[in-house]
């Protein structure tokens, strides 16, 4: 399983040869469904995510989910990071008076039920592209959940749903 997906991802979901379809445009699919689960549930390939809020604060919920902190800066100024522990998605401080900005790492790769996700989304997405609204079969929980935003089968809410993030701050 890889993150982002690929076009490799959604053959498979798809059970296409490795021949058939445009890479380019499964490919395209794929990404889009990526972006679409991590704006769910935030970013997910080890990249750097920014979590920023005005101290004095004893603690505060990350953006994303982190594995790691990398930075914390005070109004510019890097604050030590060796009073700070990392529980979850909360840091806690403590965190003095002013604009604090934290650099922390996103995981690596995704639990594989939020890769599923991802296929399952980029496949709804390609069938409905190619095949438009009568290519989906009826009562197969695919159906758009106003709820969760345009096109967001109530499976795929419902499997992203454990790896959201709190909201607000802690």
């Amino acid at each position: 399983m890889t993150w982002p997906l690929t076009a490799k991802d959604l053959r498979k979901a798809l059970k296409f040869e490795e021949t058939y379809g445009d890479t380019e445009e499964l490919n395209l699919f794929a990404r889009a469904a990526s972006e679409r689960i991590e704006e769910e549930i935030g970013k997910q390939g080890g990249q750097v995510v920014e979590t920023a809020f005005n101290g004095p604060a004893d603690r505060v919920v990350l953006n994303d989910r982190a594995t790691a902190v990398q930075l914390v800066t005070v109004d510019g100024i890097e604050h030590p990071r060796d009073a700070l522990r990392l529980d979850g998605p909360v840091l806690h401080g403590p965190f003095p008076a002013g604009r604090v900005r934290v650099f922390a790492v996103a995981p690596n790769e995704p639990p594989p039920t939020v890769i599923l996700a991802g296929r399952e989304l980029a496949k709804l997405w390609w069938q409905q592209a190619n095949n438009g609204p009568r290519g989906m079969p009826q009562g197969s929980g695919d159906e758009p959940n106003p709820m969760m935003g345009f096109a967001m089968p109530r499976r795929v809410a419902e499997m992203i749903e454990p790896y959201k993030p709190l909201p607000g701050m802690a």
